[in-house]
């Protein structure tokens, strides 16, 4: 378990390395960049924090070791009938006798073993909450359901048309206010209440089926519950689900004329302001600043892409032996590279730490409705450029910090 935790916490700490540019640059990045480039960029980080794999070589330059550190517990509690006389020289002997047994019954903890409790009770945690929370709004939302077949043959249509080999149950709903496909092993298109069916819309929500969204979004769920500490997971997690949106519309869209464009792009400002949906859920509607960049995807030709995508790849298998480099191989003296390192780790577990508690936090704010979250802010460039440059101070300051640590005499 020790050894799990340690492998999960570093592959946090190196895909970290790669997610802050790419969440800092984010609004750029969607602007000049193809969406089925961000979609595998994605997607690469996501299978690189759900498999704890190790990418090193057998015989590495540089060793990572975690330092060691113990906590001491007493094995019981001293009595409290304990005699007040005074010790004799026999008592005295046998006090010296027995010290050492008493040492010996000291249960010593070590501080990783703690902290891997403490990882996998948060994990346990978040699983329960999400997976709980999704049971719990399909439930509500197909208890009242009710099956419409002329929308389903019409649907079975699109399906067939798309190249889909399995029919897609269609319910209508008075919980929802636009089309939503719930559910990743059976999945059910729900169709609000007294509105005609749209076959744009039809085929926007066929469409994440064919490409088997749901599945991507079930991998960065379990990213988040390893990671649930990282609260960069959660905003990757976050804008990957936003990227499927545009790479669906770009599969809906692909070959269309500029009328069909149009009204693509009338359908989304009509359904704009809606909440988002549950877990494993895809909804054509979505936030006003969603719907933003949807539409300037819609109209907006982009060329980069496939550099992005190797570039985050190199990047990615290359971060963890350049940090461990930088941190423990600046000087001939050995004793001195690996006070540095242990520093180091220190300062990244307090990192670590402190996004874990900032996780829990936005968890309570989130279940009890509070929405922090600065949409517009957060998607203007004073926000970039002001995340670029508190994650070079964090840079600046983690490089000064570890360097100052001296050797133990």
């Amino acid at each position: 378990m020790e050894a799990l935790f340690l492998r999960v916490g570093w592959i946090s700490l190196t895909c970290s390395a790669v997610l802050i540019p790419l969440l800092v640059g984010k609004g750029w990045l969607r602007q000049h960049v193809r969406a089925r480039a961000l979609y595998v960029v994605w997607l690469i980080l996501a299978l690189r924090l759900v498999i704890p794999v190790d990418l090193s070589l057998p015989e590495p330059a540089v060793t990572v070791e975690a330092p060691s550190y113990q906590v001491s517990l007493p094995a019981r509690a001293p009595s409290a009938n304990l005699p007040t006389a005074l010790p004799t020289e026999e008592s005295a002997a046998e006090a010296g006798q027995t010290a050492p047994a008493a040492a010996s019954a000291v249960r010593t903890i070590p501080v990783t073993a703690l902290l891997s409790a403490l990882w996998l009770f948060g994990a346990l945690a978040a699983a329960l909450v999400q997976g709980g929370g999704y049971l719990l709004a399909r439930r509500r939302l197909l208890r009242d359901a009710r099956p419409d077949l002329e929308a389903e043959e019409q649907a079975g249509q699109t399906a067939a048309g798309l190249g889909l080999k399995r029919a897609v149950p269609v319910r209508r709903s008075g919980q929802v206010r636009t089309p939503m496909v719930l559910g990743l092993i059976r999945p059910v298109l729900l169709l609000p209440e007294g509105q005609a069916v749209d076959e744009v819309v039809l085929c926007h929500e066929l469409t994440h089926l064919k490409r088997l969204d749901l599945a991507y979004k079930a991998l960065l769920v379990a990213a988040c519950w390893l990671h649930w500490f990282n609260p960069l997971v959660w905003w990757m997690s976050r804008v990957a689900g936003q990227n499927l949106e545009l790479c669906c519309d770009d599969d809906v869209a692909a070959g269309r004329d500029a009328a069909f464009r149009r009204k693509y792009g009338e359908l989304l400002l009509s359904t704009a302001e809606e909440k988002p949906g549950p877990t494993l859920s895809s909804r054509f509607g979505g936030s006003k600043q969603a719907m933003k960049d949807r539409l300037t995807n819609l109209f907006v030709k982009k060329k980069r892409g496939r550099l992005l995508a190797c570039t985050a790849v190199a990047v990615l298998v290359l971060v963890g032996g350049l940090v461990a480099w930088f941190v423990s191989g600046r000087s001939k003296d050995e004793g001195l590279n690996k006070a540095r390192f242990d520093r180091g780790t220190l300062i990244a577990s307090g990192f670590i730490a402190g996004g874990a508690l900032m996780g829990v936090v936005s968890a309570v704010l989130k279940f009890v409705g509070v929405d922090w979250f600065l949409s517009g802010w957060a998607s203007s460039n004073a926000a970039e450029w002001t995340g670029l440059a508190m994650y070079l101070v964090l840079i600046g300051y983690f490089a000064w910090h570890t360097l100052r640590a001296k050797k133990e005499e």
